[in-house]
């Protein structure tokens, strides 16, 4: 079970840094659209629903129930991951 959780929370802390690459690079295509909000705002809603799709087939938490231990070591690992970057790296 420890090994379990362990794996859980590198790996999704992993995911949640990848996931921030992701987004400030569609985040930078998409400020390149200029003139048409609308294409900008769609590359944005496509990049995450593409990074959620590749997250629940890699991700094992599919395997157990949402309140289950490894299930939650690694959601709140990425809000942690998420949250520092957020509150500490984007502030500096």
């Amino acid at each position: 079970m420890l090994k379990q959780v362990t794996f859980s929370i590198a790996f999704h802390a992993f995911l949640g840094f990848l996931w921030l690459l992701y987004n400030n690079h569609i985040l930078g295509i998409a400020n390149s659209v200029k003139h048409v909000f609308f294409v900008g705002g769609l590359i944005i809603i496509l990049g995450n629903f593409l990074f959620w799709v590749f997250f629940r087939n890699i991700s094992p938490i599919k395997e157990y129930k949402f309140t289950h231990p490894v299930s939650l070591s690694g959601i709140v690992s990425i809000l942690i991951v998420v949250a520092i970057h957020l509150f500490v790296v984007d502030l500096v």
